[in-house]
């Protein structure tokens, strides 16, 4: 028996699951993943537009800790579950962690995979939900191509092929359904040893491949158990598809192509060898992006994401230059592409990855894919507004150019710069601002101020928003008043006497309460630092950028100190006390009692003295905006 694939021994709960990646703060880039290091951050990144799959591999941004975690493989298979991550992104991220997982792990994320699929198969829903075919394609990419290695559980591979057995016997499984069904149980038949019911050996092997079954030795070089028989299954796919080549050289060739891919798992093409020609970009496989600069000036760096449909920001997807690239080489009669990532045993020849460079600070190479850099300096950027605000990535294939990557630039608007008087009192920085009209929709503004100097690129649109303010410290607060004394104490009364036969006396009142100090009153505010703002612009928007520079540029005096708080009164005096009774005096004969006096009145408080008046603002310093001369202001 198997658990369900939805139950919470086999995947996260899926309500929990979509909490924790609420949580998480988007667009992740790959870097803000590998310092957050959680399944639920990892399954949020790979929901994300643009996500990189290959985050997942071994040396990847996913933390090592994530790759041990109990709850990696659960949240995974209930993130494809739930629709929170796309299936060929889901895919590959899940095919590249597999190895790189301890093998508990991996096992257990197998088994979840598995399960899954046969979950999918089952469902009615399968067959006209492209939803749920997507997952269902998932799953099984992953089941079938995944590296040899962790096979799952033999308890869950029996539970789940005796599942699919009885099913594939009935009629019950759609045209949707069934070629998967039948293709995940061979794949689970294979990792027994097995091929339709039979043991593989190596004369099952020499006969699939006599017969060229491509899709049968694909799956048994993949997932038989024992690696002599695989070793056997990749020979024989390889010669298949020798024979199949379309280039007449690989054919030519056949016994030193076979040993070069069963060495280096594709035809692995030298540019010493065979010189390049010509080279070409197909503009359809390169993804349609816009860049967002996400500008942090006080550290002079941008963070490089990807605007997205309706202006949400996301990351930038790779380029997969084996899809994108074509190169003509000489001695081969066809056009070839880089090789693909992992081991596909296809004898088509193909660029070695290392023969390919890129000439951009932006962009790097990872074998066969161009990652564009998720870091950026501002003042390159500011250099990029200068010549049209498009990040160009130029891709040569063993020196061959084959073109630009291309992508428009926008900036996003940084915060408020505010630069303030370094104490109570103090004036705010004098400025040296430079403000640069590149074109008719982007400035270069760059700030000057003790100590530092901040740029950044701004947008025609967003510039009314933007601000730069120089301003004076607040000033010091008045001093506190003091506490009124207390009042003193009163008289106490006379006691009651028996010889002179007189009641005790009332106490005297206490003494009033001092009243407070008044508050001290707050100093003024620093004023405003000067600022000089240079403006050069073309002599067509010169008119716009200074009214610009009027609105962005601001020196604010500080604010007036507050005054001090009034001291509080003091108290009132306690009454005096009264005087004691006497008790049995002599009168007339008899024993009586004489009452003692009543105690004094309190004292009245003191009034609390008045707050102390707050400073003046201070002044704001002088602003001066004027063209500058055509040089170049940074």
């Amino acid at each position: 028996m198997r658990p369900s694939a939805a139950s919470p021994v086999r995947a996260a709960p899926i309500a929990m699951l979509l909490a924790a990646c609420a949580g998480s703060k988007l667009p992740m880039t790959a870097a803000g993943l590998a310092e957050t290091g959680s399944p639920e951050a990892l399954v949020a990144y790979l929901g994300q537009p643009g996500a990189d799959g290959q985050v997942c591999a071994r040396g990847g941004a996913v933390p090592e800790d994530v790759r041990r975690s109990r709850r990696t493989p659960g949240a995974l298979v209930a993130a494809l579950r739930a629709g929170k991550v796309p299936g060929p992104i889901w895919a590959d991220c899940a095919e590249s962690l597999l190895p790189a997982m301890p093998g508990e792990r991996a096992s257990d994320l197998v088994d979840r995979i598995l399960g899954a699929e046969a979950d999918l198969v089952e469902a009615p829903e399968v067959e006209h939900d492209p939803a749920l075919q997507a997952q269902l394609e998932a799953l099984h990419r992953v089941a079938l191509e995944r590296a040899p290695g962790p096979a799952g559980s033999r308890q869950v591979r029996a539970a789940v092929l005796a599942e699919l057995r009885p099913r594939l016997a009935g009629d019950r499984l759609g045209p949707v359904a069934r070629p998967r069904a039948e293709a995940l149980a061979a794949t689970l038949e294979a990792e027994q040893g097995e091929w339709e019911g039979r043991r593989v050996d190596a004369g099952r092997i020499a006969a699939l491949t006599a017969s060229r079954d491509e899709a049968a030795l694909r799956l048994l070089a993949r997932r038989l158990p024992d690696p002599d028989a695989r070793a056997e299954a990749e020979r024989g796919l390889v010669r298949v598809r020798i024979a199949a080549s379309p280039f007449p050289e690989v054919k030519a060739r056949a016994a030193s192509v076979e040993v070069a891919v069963l060495r280096d798992g594709a035809y692995r093409i030298s540019p010493q060898d065979h010189r390049p020609l010509r080279a070409a970009l197909a503009p359809d496989r390169i993804p349609a992006a816009t860049i967002l600069a996400r500008q942090s000036p006080p550290d002079g760096t941008a963070t490089l994401l990807a605007l997205g449909d309706g202006g949400r920001p996301g990351v930038l997807p790779p380029v997969h230059l084996a899809a994108a690239l074509t190169v003509e080489v000489a001695g081969l009669s066809r056009p070839i592409r880089p090789c693909a990532p992992g081991r596909p045993l296809d004898p088509t020849p193909c660029l070695d990855p290392a023969a390919l460079s890129v000439d951009s600070p932006y962009a790097a190479l990872r074998g066969p894919d161009l990652v564009v850099r998720e870091r950026a300096d501002l003042p390159a950027l500011a250099a990029l507004a200068r010549s049209g605000s498009r990040l160009e990535v130029p891709v040569r294939a063993g020196g061959a150019l084959a073109g630009n990557v291309s992508w428009p630039v926008r900036f996003e608007r940084p915060g408020r710069w505010v630069f303030e008087g370094s104490k109570p009192g103090a004036p705010g920085p004098d400025l040296a601002i430079a403000l640069e009209r590149v074109d008719a929709d982007r400035l270069v503004v760059a700030a000057t101020f003790p100590g530092g100097r901040r740029l950044a690129v701004l947008e025609r649109a967003d510039a009314p928003a933007f601000r730069i303010v120089t301003r004076g410290a607040s000033g010091w607060s008045g001093r506190d008043g003091s506490r009124g004394r207390d009042g003193s104490t009163g008289t106490p009364g006379v006691d009651a006497s028996c010889l002179s036969g007189s009641d005790g006396t009332a106490g005297g009142p206490g003494g009033p309460g001092e009243d407070g100090e008044a508050g001290g009153p707050g100093q003024p505010g620093g004023r405003g630092g000067a600022v000089n703002v240079a403006v050069r612009a073309p002599a067509a928007l010169l008119a716009d950028t200074l009214a610009l520079a009027g609105g962005i540029v601001v020196s604010e005096g500080g604010r007036g100190g507050s005054g001090g708080r009034g001291g509080m009164g003091g108290h009132g005096g306690d009454g005096g006390a009264g005087g004691r009774r006497a008790s049995l005096c002599l009168k007339d004969g008899r024993s009586v009692q004489l009452s003692g006096g009543f105690d004094g009145p309190m004292g009245p408080n003191g009034a609390a003295g008045p707050d102390g008046p707050s400073g003046s603002d201070g002044p704001a310093g002088l602003v001066r905006i004027e063209p500058a001369a055509a040089a170049s202001l940074d």
